[in-house]
């Protein structure tokens, strides 16, 4: 089982009263899961909605929101790369890519970044990193240090952004330990779970915005009596 947590967004309204809309949505892996490199492959397999991981293939994992970590080991080298997996359909489900010597690579984000419209995303077959004697190629540290894919996925009419927390070491497994998404279509997502500290903040917001909307309220129904 998971620990899944969800934030709201508090954008303020004009009579100055805090609103919670629907926002992030993060589950966090109560055992993270890893899949080692192998003659014949491996791949975990991960659900943004659900927050379902497996190191395991099967044909009913593909689902909406599920994506997907390749890899395999070549005379000596790990080859990692990932792929949308709705249905099979990468047209939606795509990785945020980044270029690294004219090369593209599935980009590895830190804590704290925006993933929403203004990255690029491409779809399936794109490599995560390369590791040859202890030289990694791409985006990705192969250390064990914690990255943030980032990803978006939809039906071709809603789109939606999400982000899965992993980490790569120098033998080329790869474990994954948190994902997130917005469940609100169109909007972005800012990577790494809130500390407690930002989520105590959000819900004292929000108990602020409500008692001073309950007074405001009982303020208008005596002035009505009246």
């Amino acid at each position: 089982m998971d620990k899944k947590n969800i934030y709201c967004t508090l954008p303020v309204l004009a009579s100055g009263v805090a609103q919670c809309n629907a926002g992030y949505v993060i589950h966090t892996l109560d055992t993270p899961v890893t899949a080692d490199t192998d003659a014949s492959g491996y791949c975990i397999f991960f659900n943004l909605i659900t927050g379902a991981a497996y190191n395991t293939y099967d044909a009913s994992y593909y689902a909406t929101g599920s994506f997907y970590i390749n890899i395999k080991a070549f005379s000596g080298y790990a080859y990692i790369w990932g792929n949308g997996a709705s249905g099979g359909d990468d047209t939606y489900n795509q990785f945020a890519t980044t270029t690294v010597d004219s090369n593209t690579y599935v980009a590895m984000l830190s804590s704290g970044t925006t993933v929403g419209s203004g990255l690029t995303y491409n779809g399936s077959g794109y490599s995560i990193c390369n590791i040859s004697s202890g030289v990694t190629t791409g985006d990705w540290l192969s250390d064990g240090t914690h990255g943030y894919l980032g990803m978006t996925f939809g039906d071709g009419t809603t789109t939606y952004y999400g982000w899965a927390e992993i980490s790569i070491s120098s033998n080329g497994s790869v474990t994954i330990y948190s994902v997130g998404y917005n469940d609100l279509a169109g909007a972005s997502i800012v990577t790494g779970v809130p500390e407690p500290s930002e989520s105590a903040a959000l819900a004292g917001l929000l108990a602020g915005s409500a008692a001073a909307f309950g007074a405001i309220r009982r303020r208008r129904n005596k002035a009505i009596a009246a």
